[in-house]
């Protein structure tokens, strides 16, 4: 199974986003489903089922508490614009401490995962291949990118498959973690 953890978002910032996303629709670039939106914590790649519930134990015992995150702005990786994606801002410290503390725990049960990197929370919004009007994209991506797409309460994490189809990939959540509201001041 192609397994990632991730942080849902609201369907009114996936519509924001989608709106937006419409927009960087030329040839060669693929834009992502809307309905796939999400903020990628750990990206496991295939994984055996035998190691499902090591990975539900990982994330039931990685401690963290709810908290805010704001998307705004939009950025790329790469220098010629491979991955256009969405920001966060409020919210990106949180999800920095909480990948970390999921990555030691998923290697503490022998799940292969990421290593230690820089990690930047984002939201994927289309993958170039290739374009023959670079400018125009660019152009076109610039005009959003200080843009608010909205806030919210990251209150979950997700276990998710991943199963390529003829029209992208779909999403199945296969276990859910929910993380505790902070206790009020």
């Amino acid at each position: 199974m192609r397994l990632f953890i991730g942080v849902e978002i609201p369907e009114e910032i996936k519509a924001r986003l989608w709106g937006v996303a419409e927009k960087f629709d030329f040839s060669g670039v693929t834009l992502s489903r809307r309905e796939n939106y999400h903020i990628t914590m750990q990206f496991l790649g295939e994984v055996p089922e035998s190691k499902l519930q090591d990975i539900k134990d990982s994330m039931s015992s990685t401690a963290g508490n709810s908290f805010h995150a704001d998307v705004h702005g939009l950025s790329s990786f790469g220098d010629r614009m491979r991955v256009l994606f969405a920001d966060l801002g409020e919210g990106s410290e949180e999800l920095r401490s909480l990948y970390s503390r999921l990555g030691a725990e998923l290697r503490n049960h022998g799940v292969a995962c990421e290593e230690e990197k820089a990690y930047r929370p984002h939201v994927t919004l289309a993958r170039v291949k290739f374009i023959n009007d670079r400018d125009a994209l660019a152009s076109a991506f610039e005009k959003y990118s200080s843009t608010d797409f909205g806030s919210f309460v990251a209150d979950s994490i997700f276990l998710k498959s991943s199963v390529p189809t003829p029209l992208g990939h779909l999403h199945q959540i296969l276990y859910e973690r929910k993380l505790p509201r902070q206790p009020a001041p």
